[in-house]
């Protein structure tokens, strides 16, 4: 009976293993995720304040890629 149990706690420790793995590679994810939101958000607060200095033709690039951007995701959700 003692091996049976131990045997259990055995197959129960892998499990926690397991499924401290799985945790830890759905951490990695959101910190990944948190680190290029950062990022993201880091170049539109510079994006931000070049604007009034950007020359015409730098703000155009910026919005056509913008636009085409936007396009493409309202087109792959149809």
């Amino acid at each position: 009976m003692a091996s049976f149990m131990l045997s259990l706690i055995d197959i129960r420790c892998l499990q926690l293993e397991e499924e401290t793995l799985e945790l830890q590679g759905e951490i990695d994810i959101l910190k990944t995720r948190y680190l290029s939101s950062d990022h993201i958000f880091t170049e539109a607060k510079d994006l931000y304040t070049r604007w009034p200095t950007l020359p015409r033709e730098e703000k155009r690039k910026v919005v056509e890629f913008w636009l085409r951007k936007s396009l493409l995701v309202q087109m792959k959700s149809r």
